[in-house]
């Protein structure tokens, strides 16, 4: 990310929509998850220089607008192409679904899964291979 504002441009133009759309399927609601990201977004670019510096700025980024979402009721309202990842993710148990958007939609690592979900990287592996390991999943379109 860097110091400098044009780092940040750079940075925030190549995450803010993998951010957002994580925040959705997580969430099931597009505006609250905007409004969540460009949140930590902001928040992210007060603290430039610290948040630059870290191995994962998305990952810290992501873990605040988790944060903030958690604080919120959200109504499930998701439009286009999501929508049909949300059909196979909703069925999941919130931890379930929050760690599976963040490591295959957010893309962040396991290690990002798990500091975000306030859990050992052993834990965020678990959760995520249970899901990959549900049968049920085979009849998912």
């Amino acid at each position: 990310m860097g110091t400098p504002a044009a780092g940040f441009e750079d940075w925030y133009r190549s995450n803010h929509a993998r951010l957002i759309t994580a925040l959705v399927l997580i969430a099931g609601n597009l505006a609250d998850a905007q409004d969540a990201v460009d949140e930590a977004c902001a928040r992210a670019l007060t603290r430039r220089a610290a948040v630059g510096a870290m191995a994962s700025p998305a990952g810290w980024t992501s873990t605040s607008a988790s944060r903030l979402l958690a604080r919120r009721a959200l109504p499930v309202d998701i439009p286009g192409p999501a929508r049909e990842v949300w059909e196979v993710v909703k069925l999941l148990a919130p931890r379930q679904r929050t760690a599976i958007v963040l490591r295959y939609v957010a893309n962040l690592t396991e290690a990002d899964v798990a500091h975000t979900m306030g859990t050992t990287l052993a834990d965020a592996r678990r959760t995520v291979a249970r899901f990959l390991d549900d049968p049920s999943l085979e009849e998912v379109p």
